[in-house]
């Protein structure tokens, strides 16, 4: 079978697949030095709907599609799952990062759906010297103070087209615009140092309590956007005590209704129960989430300076699982190494309101003030 060798978050990468789906990886990665050192092994054959991968240290499993269309795509986001379980060393967050003419890497923290990807996109669109350099996940080398790019599909919800999801790297607004894309030229693929870093944590403009967790009619506050998951994993999901209320089909993709907001370790669950039956979560949406795609968004954004001490403690939130296991044990290490690795760095809160080009502008603003 080919491969595809490549360094990726300080690691010598070689997948096995498909000529056409290595094709699609081919655009995404081919910017990143070869290699020709294994750290990292991955197989993955797709059958169908169904791919099953294994690992050079003994790993494996399965992952499904509703829709063909998506097998190159689901195919990054498990090669990147599969990176970052490999080092455990670091620190992973959840949001996009990109680096500026400047060269200062800027940062996008947030919730799914906050509007993290539309404002990446936002800011490559507007200002092409700008490049891209981590899509879902931040990774941080607090010992080398440096940011690890991390490149994989982005999933975009279309608030105008309901419940549509796209898929792409970023810039592409698709599948079938997937090699096309030019912000596969744009990829960073080098550690980038956190010097003069900005980070940017975007949160919804706060609501009620009751308005947060009370189900209304055709409503339910935690929404879970997924690939392919069977009856088993239903089963599962409602042994584990988890609030399902209804599993559905939407637009290729599985959508989990829950009863009320999933905390922390409830998301960790449902991600390991998902996993073992070959899904991937996409997005986690709540009613607020909901509701500022069907438009409701503050009239205009609201961007405040936060210190370093407060900037990281909201960070501390979008920690991926593997972090979170850390933190769970050691939190206050956690925080002590995370604050003399950005401590340096500047921090903002920010509240997307009126149009995307809004949020962009008064984010650009306050960068280049």
């Amino acid at each position: 079978m080919p491969s595809l060798r490549f360094q990726a978050s300080g690691l010598g990468v070689c997948i096995e697949a498909a000529p056409a789906v290595l094709e699609t990886l081919e655009a995404i990665y081919r910017l990143f030095p070869s290699s020709a050192q294994d750290d990292v092994f991955i197989h993955i054959s797709w059958k169908d709907l169904t791919a099953k991968w294994n690992t050079g240290d003994r790993r494996s499993g399965i992952v499904r599609v509703i829709d063909p269309a998506f097998r190159p795509q689901i195919t990054t986001i498990l090669i990147a799952r599969l990176l970052a379980e490999s080092r455990p060393d670091l620190f992973l967050l959840h949001g996009n990062s990109l680096l500026t003419n400047d060269g200062r890497p800027l940062f996008l923290l947030g919730d799914s759906g906050v509007g993290k990807t539309t404002l990446t996109r936002s800011l490559l669109d507007a200002n092409p010297e700008w490049r891209f350099l981590a899509e879902d996940t931040i990774m941080i080398d607090a010992p080398n103070g440096c940011a690890l790019p991390f490149p994989r599909a982005a999933a975009l919800r279309n608030a105008s087209a309901g419940a549509t999801i796209s898929w792409g790297p970023i810039g592409a607004p698709g599948p079938a615009k997937l090699l096309e894309s030019p912000a596969t030229n744009r990829l960073v693929a080098e550690a980038q140092s956190l010097e003069g870093g900005e980070f940017i944590l975007l949160e919804r403009e706060q609501a009620d309590q009751a308005e947060r967790t009370e189900s209304k009619s055709g409503e339910h506050p935690e929404l879970v956007w997924a690939t392919y998951a069977d009856d088993a994993a239903e089963t599962s999901i409602r042994e584990a005590g988890l609030p399902l209320e209804r599993m559905r089909i939407a637009d290729g993709v599985v959508c989990m209704c829950f009863a009320e907001p999933l905390l922390v370790d409830a998301r960790l669950r449902l991600e390991e129960i998902l996993e073992a039956s070959g899904a991937v979560i996409l997005q986690i949406e709540s009613i607020q989430e909901a509701k500022a795609w069907s438009g409701e968004r503050p009239a205009s954004p609201e961007l405040q300076s936060l210190t370093p001490s407060e900037g990281i403690h909201r960070m501390l939130k979008h920690l991926r699982r593997q972090t979170l296991r850390q933190t769970a044990q050691a939190p206050g290490l956690v925080f002590i190494r995370l604050a003399q690795a950005v401590g340096e760095c500047r921090f903002h809160l920010l509240v997307p309101g009126g149009t995307p080009e809004n949020t962009r502008q008064t984010l650009e603003q306050a960068l280049f003030a």
